[in-house]
């Protein structure tokens, strides 16, 4: 069985390789390389396919190429048919008829994907395709809610809306506003007495609590109108939302608003003959390190609830403690102090939380459980923690993985498995990124990867969550190949053995081949 399904994997990687064009003429053996020529458009040493997926049926394989001559700013699609080999260019105006790549509901009936910016439904059965969106702005991330029959996605970095496929309405399942809650009047002894002596500023203020009281019972009985809003305040931006498979809790990432000065970059080079500037991103390190918090939202009871992550362990560490006392110990014999003189102001403070970036967002299927990846912000430590939301609303922390030198930005994918209880994640803590499966229940952290002195990273995680698979470079350093593992027992099997080295994995539809470059 095993021999079966690595022939098939490896003949569908090859019928991939197989579509790619003759290369552009290289340079002679005999002919130096010249640096004109490495700086040279990419293009003369070949043109690659990208981004690979499958088509619904899993007969042929799409890939993207840069098209030629246009400076790699346009890509042309391809499809290969797997029972030829042969590739055909899909024109740009049948794009939208093609296969896309996208996500299957749970009982793997419909897709949801996204096409030049909108959200299209595709029903797998019947092969008839909808679509949800035609907007200027463009959509981004759609996914299938447990339903299976209501699809959300972001519009823009503030704006969750949700499509149900039954009725066709289209709606938001929170107002998300950034602003200041009417209800909180300002307070302060002017307005107080602006309230007590004039009857008509009091008449107004009560006229407009008891339209809110009044808007808030309807937005809340009536599933026909628009819900009640959320305000977050006017000095936080949204980073990121996620809504629960359920559809009832959102979470929300937000960092305080700063003024972030933009650094001007002269063009000496344009069409007009003149130094024009541009704006590019602010210079590293004036902004300081921005902290970000996470509100999760009950959206059924209209609840708000904000994460406190103080209780993650080590958050309060100061992991640079020596280097600061050293270097104000040199500032101070540099100023002529004694090294033992005291000063107020150098007594002991209690230590504060250490900023916190919100990695990843995770829901378990059922929607209850919201699995966090945080990092802090001097990249010292990383956490995994969970918020249950029948659990009274407290963090309870799961995993650490900390390092005095250097948390990796690479190797933090984690997830739930199927019984909505188990972790999966990769960590560095052994000195290598390994595999590792986590009970929410016990909180047994087990590995799932053999033992070994190698590098695991692109874990994909099967449909049924029966297995994970991974690519690893177990033999040699420099030969990686794709393995997967038994979540159950932890039997971990190699499924290629290339020599070298591949790229974008995906799996087939029914998950009996893999495409890879």
């Amino acid at each position: 069985m095993t021999t079966t399904i690595r022939n098939r994997w490896l003949a569908g990687g090859l019928c991939l390789l197989l579509a790619l064009p003759a290369m552009s003429a290289t340079p002679a053996a005999s002919e130096p390389l010249t640096l004109e020529q490495i700086m040279a458009d990419p293009d003369w040493f070949g043109n690659p396919p990208e981004n690979p997926y499958w088509s619904d049926d899993g007969r042929s394989i799409y890939y993207e190429r840069d098209r030629e001559g246009v400076g790699r700013q346009r890509k042309d699609l391809y499809r290969v048919d797997l029972a030829t080999g042969k590739a055909v260019l899909v024109e740009p105006l049948q794009r939208a008829r093609a296969d896309a790549p996208g996500e299957r509901n749970r009982e793997r009936t419909r897709k949801v994907y996204l096409m030049h910016g909108d959200v299209f439904v595709k029903d797998l059965k019947t092969g008839a395709v909808r679509q949800v969106t035609r907007t200027a702005e463009a959509e981004s991330e759609p996914h299938f809610l447990a339903d299976g029959r209501r699809i959300w996605f972001h519009r823009g970095q503030e704006t969750v809306l949700v499509y149900d496929t039954e009725s066709g309405v289209t709606y938001e399942p929170a107002d998300l506003k950034l602003a200041k809650d009417p209800a909180d009047k300002d307070e302060g002894y002017l307005p107080e007495q602006q309230a007590r002596l004039f009857d008509v500023i009091r008449q107004k203020q009560d006229r407009e609590k008891d339209e809110r009281r009044e808007d808030r019972s309807l937005q809340s009985n009536d599933p026909t109108r628009s819900p009640s809003p959320w305000y977050l305040g006017k000095e936080v931006k949204i980073e990121n939302t996620s809504l629960s498979p359920s559809g009832d809790w959102l979470a929300v990432v937000t960092s305080p608003k700063r003024e972030e000065p933009q650094t001007k970059m002269p063009v000496y080079v344009s069409e007009s003959g003149n130094v024009e500037t541009r704006d590019v991103r602010p210079k590293v390190g004036p902004e300081g390190m921005i902290p970000h918090s996470v509100i999760l939202l009950d959206l059924r009871k209209h609840e708000r609830h904000d994460v406190d992550t103080s209780v993650l362990p080590g958050i309060k560490d100061d992991p640079l403690k020596a280097l600061r006392e050293a270097a104000e110990a040199r500032k101070a014999v540099k100023e002529g102090q004694k090294k033992d003189e005291k000063k107020d102001e150098d007594k002991p403070k209690e230590p504060k939380a250490r900023p916190l970036e919100v990695l990843d967002l995770a829901w378990s299927d059922d929607g209850r459980q919201l699995a966090l990846a945080l990092r802090a912000r001097d990249n010292k430590d990383r956490w995994i923690a969970t918020w249950d939301t029948a659990g009274g609303g407290a963090l309870t922390p799961r995993h650490r993985l900390t390092d005095a030198a250097w948390v990796n930005w690479d190797f933090n994918d984690f997830g739930w498995l199927r019984d909505n209880e188990t972790l999966w994640l990769l960590s560095e803590e052994s000195g290598y990124s390994q595999l590792y499966r986590l009970s929410t229940q016990t909180g047994e952290l087990r590995r799932l990867t053999p033992d070994g002195k190698y590098e695991v990273s692109l874990p994909i995680r099967s449909w049924d969550g029966r297995h994970i698979y991974y690519t690893a470079n177990q033999e040699h350093p420099g030969k990686y190949d794709l393995w997967r593992v038994d979540v159950a027992s932890g039997k971990a099997e190699q499924l290629t053995r290339l020599g070298g080295g591949y790229t974008h994995a995906v799996l087939s539809p029914d998950e009996t081949q893999i495409a890879f470059l």
